[in-house]
């Protein structure tokens, strides 16, 4: 359908098929807008926060990892004393 037909010429039941055939035609529109999903929003392509987008997996350090060595600050982590100054 191209145009619009003449709304005063159509009888009320050739209008009730006009309106159901328009209604099917919404809702094969939006079937097909449903089926091309874009890309999923993230803070890279909306305004998103960074603090919000995808955060990467972070590899797991398992059960025999090694601690790390106590840096300046933490308990057990000081300066080693220096002998004969």
């Amino acid at each position: 359908m191209q145009e619009l037909p003449d709304l005063n010429s159509l009888s009320p039941d050739a209008k009730d098929a006009l309106i159901v055939a328009l209604w099917e035609e919404v809702l094969r529109m939006r079937d097909r807008l449903s089926k091309l999903d874009g890309p999923k929003k993230t803070s890279k392509n909306s305004s998103k926060r960074p603090s919000e987008g995808f955060k990467p997996n972070k590899p797991s350090r398992g059960k025999g990892a090694e601690r790390r060595e106590a840096s300046v600050g933490r308990a057990g982590g000081r300066r080693r004393l220096s002998k004969g100054v």
